[in-house]
Order: C-alpha cells, then sequence, then structure tokens
C-alpha cells in the first residue's frame, strides 16, 4: 500500500463507512454522548466489560520465551 497513490486507496474498503460519518452520525450510531461518559457510568462498564486492555494468550507467551531462548544463545 505503501506504493498506492492517494487516489487509489480506497478508504471504505479499508475501514468501512465509519470513517466518514461526521460527528453527530457517531454520536447517534453509537447512542453516545458529546460529554461523555459519567463517573458512574464508568464504574458500570467497568464492572461488565472491564479495562481496555489486549490479554495475550498462554501459547502467545510460550512462543515468545522459546523465540527469546532460541536467539539468545551464549
Amino acid at each position: 500500500m505503501s506504493n498506492d497513490k492517494k487516489e487509489d486507496v480506497k478508504i471504505d474498503k479499508m475501514y468501512g463507512r465509519l470513517c466518514k460519518m461526521s460527528k453527530e452520525e457517531v454520536i447517534s450510531e453509537f447512542k453516545v454522548k458529546k460529554e461523555g461518559l459519567t463517573d458512574s457510568e464508568v464504574t458500570q462498564k467497568l464492572r461488565t466489560y472491564g479495562y481496555n486492555e489486549v490479554s495475550r494468550n498462554k501459547t502467545e507467551k510460550m512462543v515468545q520465551l522459546f523465540m527469546e531462548k532460541f536467539y539468545n544463545t551464549i
């Protein structure tokens, strides 16, 4: 894609319609408020969904450990 000209890049195919939505359309589509969440809403969502963290599964950790041992032989 780095060789693509700006005109050749199809934003809709890469990101879908969301990247072209206006602020008002996003607010309406996702039923959010312009002001954001209240403290009580944040607390409730944290209880329900947890923190926005990427979790690594055990297999990924094992592969990383193997690769580190393999490449760091002394």
